[in-house]
């Protein structure tokens, strides 16, 4: 990622707690169950064995089978709930610290819009090195 732009603390707090979560280990386990069928399905040993477009596609029909399982709508629940719990304490505390005059919600937009531009360069960079 372009130096000039860090992750924002907020989003790396979220994503840790995230990642540690039960939540995202069930939905990383299903997705990986759903990977191994239709690998199965598709008569391949290994996933490496496949090409850059065949690994998209086998990853996007996972997704959308995994979508459909009960771990899905619990770890998108889970991670509206830690962003909103991260974001809200990483402004309450701003605020504090800062004495900031500036309203509530232009931090929050603020702050959601650094976030958003770090994703954005994040998926560049991993679309940039796929291709």
């Amino acid at each position: 990622m372009d130096a000039t732009f860090a992750t924002p603390h907020w989003l790396t707090k979220a994503r840790e707690t995230i990642a540690n979560s039960k939540e995202w280990k069930s939905f990383t386990a299903e997705l990986f169950e759903v990977m191994k069928q239709q690998l199965a399905e598709s008569y391949v040993k290994v996933f490496s064995d496949l090409s850059e477009a065949e690994k998209a596609l086998l990853v996007e029909r996972a997704a959308k089978a995994g979508h459909r399982g009960s771990s899905y709508m619990e770890v998108v629940a889970h991670i509206s709930s830690v962003l909103e719990d991260v974001l809200s304490a990483h402004v309450a505390k701003e605020m504090n610290e800062r004495h900031a005059v500036s309203p509530k919600t232009r931090l929050f937009q603020s702050h959601i819009r650094d976030g958003m531009a770090c994703w954005v360069l994040h998926e560049r960079e991993l679309s940039d090195k796929s291709f």
